[in-house]
């Protein structure tokens, strides 16, 4: 991956983002709110490996490079990651979505259907739940850059950390929509248990890293 910087090319992501907003704003039933909580996460994962790349490699930030390059690395394939969970999201979606067309004019009928419901649900709670990781993951990566980064961009790492604390509680919400029609105790359990994990905390460390930004640039917050 690099970064152009070169205007024509930025131009040219503006008809493709439009047309994805316009789709997200249709009354499709795909993208959705999945889709937009993947897209936020690698975003964040995005801007992660942009500050890595304005500071990997350059004399003034050498000495942090044992930090700084694994992080770079690791964004660069969050951002893969996750832009592939936009897709498996979507076809997650269509699958319940063909659980609940299913006929239920018999007994046998409604059983099978509430099985294909239920082993639908569970499946559309992976690709959430992979975003949730992953974005937790960006938050972490986001304190390497905050702390060791080219200090012209760490504000970035900070946004970076809030996106991906959004996209964290926005995947929850997505895996928690599917976990009531799974009917399955044990797997909600175990996946309560890490969202637990996974939002501990996440807000704190956003939080930690705005106080570092706003320190280093000397900035005090005004109170009326």
């Amino acid at each position: 991956m690099t970064k152009s910087g070169n205007r024509d090319a930025r131009g040219d992501h503006g008809p493709a983002l439009r047309a994805y907003l316009d789709d997200l704003a249709s009354s499709a039933p795909v993208p959705g709110g999945g889709s937009a909580a993947a897209i936020g996460a690698a975003h964040a994962a995005a801007l992660v490996a942009m500050v890595g790349r304005l500071t990997v490699g350059r004399d003034a930030f050498s000495e942090f490079e044992n930090e700084t390059a694994p992080a770079l690395a690791e964004a660069d394939d969050l951002v893969g990651a996750l832009h592939s969970q936009i897709t498996a999201d979507e076809e997650a979606f269509d699958a319940v979505m063909c659980a609940y067309r299913q006929p239920r004019d018999t007994p046998e009928a409604r059983r099978s259907r509430r099985q294909a419901i239920g082993e639908a649900s569970r499946l559309a709670t992976i690709p959430p739940m992979e975003v949730a990781r992953s974005a937790r993951r960006v938050v972490d990566l986001a304190v390497v850059m905050a702390r060791y980064g080219n200090p012209m961009v760490i504000s970035d790492a900070a946004v970076a950390a809030w996106s991906a604390v959004a996209a964290i509680r926005a995947s929850i919400m997505n895996v928690r929509v599917n976990l009531g029609a799974t009917n399955d105790p044990h797997y909600s359990s175990a996946c309560e248990s890490e969202i637990a994990k996974l939002l501990s905390n996440a807000d704190q460390i956003a939080s930690d890293i705005d106080a570092l930004v706003l320190s280093h640039i000397g900035y005090a917050p005004v109170t009326a």
